[in-house]
């Protein structure tokens, strides 16, 4: 995933993989549970075929001292959410 030139969004850029469905294990969670999940960890989420909204946070971690291609969708803002342990 890359940032859009323009900073106004990301998009897919690359060779665009296929992945059978059936290999796909389903993990159903609980209200309020944590699931984690590796970068490098191919997932998906079934639609949402409820009549109630299902809220997600994403939060991602980097290495500090890793250094970014500039044009890679997730990059750390400056001056914001540094921290040192």
């Amino acid at each position: 995933m890359v940032r859009n030139p323009n900073n106004d969004g990301i998009r897919f850029e690359g060779d665009e993989y296929q992945f059978k469905q059936d290999a796909f294990i389903s993990c159903p969670v609980s209200k309020g549970s944590l699931v984690l999940i590796h970068g490098n960890v191919v997932h998906q989420s079934e639609p949402n075929l409820s009549d109630k909204p299902r809220n997600a946070f994403a939060f991602h971690l980097i290495e500090g001292s890793y250094s970014y291609d500039d044009r890679n969708w997730l990059q750390p803002e400056h001056g914001k959410f540094n921290v040192l342990f």
